[in-house]
């Protein structure tokens, strides 16, 4: 892909936050070994931790690498529970996270620098997922605190499904999935998520996922939600396979957003409480929290 730069006014009002105060939401969750949510934190097999970006936060790879590490400092983790970090599709972009201007090769290595200085932030018993566009490809790129430098990278729409199984601790793997990929979709903008002897692959069938018990989308655009405990239309692929894949595990997604509210509630594309537990339960809008500033 040809790198693109543009220009941006929001045409969207913010009602509580602005690119120069709020730029992630941060939504925490607890869960046991088969997805359920636990509030006893004596329970935890693992600590989900997403996180949602204004979508005019700031994007150079300093400036992204700061904020994760001042989000990694704002939340407190069940002491030696494994935590599982996942950050939006093109959260290292160097242009808008809905235009492709990634990084190319120099970049790529500057940006495996600034991640050394990352580990450090992180519980020790951590896996960090984010997103990566390069010149040529979307990404998402998994690391840990004790290898910060040392990422596995998975790729959209060429990786294998046996590729994006990534274990996550306390015998749990979570499958990863890039920008919508996950949701089963045949629209361009989704799937599919491999390309095996010409045929292609798409997550139609969530049997394949049953050894997995963490699915996660990283996506780049706004996603839209229900904003009452109404069934999901059509349109919201995302969500209804969530919602599907509740029934083995549980489903995480993170994405960019304006951060929007109406009524005092996060309109429909600005959510970032997308935790969908093992039952259906999804993570309530008051266990999001604001991150404002980045040192």
């Amino acid at each position: 892909m040809k790198r693109t730069t543009s220009k941006h006014t929001p045409n969207v009002p913010l009602a509580k936050s602005n690119p120069r105060q709020s730029h992630a939401w941060i939504a925490s969750a607890n869960i046991d070994s088969k997805g359920k949510r636990v509030i006893n934190r004596k329970k935890v097999a693992l600590q989900i931790v997403t996180v949602c970006v204004h979508r005019d936060a700031p994007h150079s790879i300093a400036d992204r690498a700061a904020l994760m590490n001042k989000i990694a400092q704002c939340v407190s983790s069940p002491l030696g529970t494994p935590t599982l970090w996942v950050f939006p599709g093109g959260y290292f972009n160097l242009g808008r996270c809905d235009v492709q201007s990634g990084l190319d090769k120099t970049e790529c290595g500057h940006l495996a620098k600034q991640l050394r200085k990352c580990g450090k932030y992180f519980p020790s018993k951590s896996t960090v997922i984010f997103g990566v566009d390069t010149d040529s490809h979307q990404e998402v790129w998994v690391t840990t605190p004790s290898s910060p430098s040392a990422y596995y990278r998975i790729r959209r729409g060429s990786t294998p499904l046996v590729n994006r199984v990534v274990d996550v601790g306390n015998k749990m793997k979570a499958t990863i999935f890039v920008c919508g990929e996950f949701t089963g979709s045949k629209a361009p903008t989704n799937g599919p998520y491999d390309l095996c002897n010409g045929k292609k692959l798409y997550l139609d069938d969530l049997s394949v996922l049953r050894n997995s018990q963490v699915l996660v989308d990283v996506a780049h655009c706004c996603v839209p939600g229900t904003v009452n405990k109404t069934r999901p239309s059509w349109r919201m692929a995302h969500q209804r396979q969530m919602e599907r894949f509740s029934k083995i595990g549980v489903a995480v997604l993170a994405h960019h957003h304006f951060g929007s509210v109406r009524n005092n509630r996060p309109m429909c594309r600005h959510q970032s409480n997308w935790v969908v537990f093992k039952g259906g339960e999804r993570l309530n809008n008051s266990d999001v929290k604001e991150c404002c500033g980045y040192r």
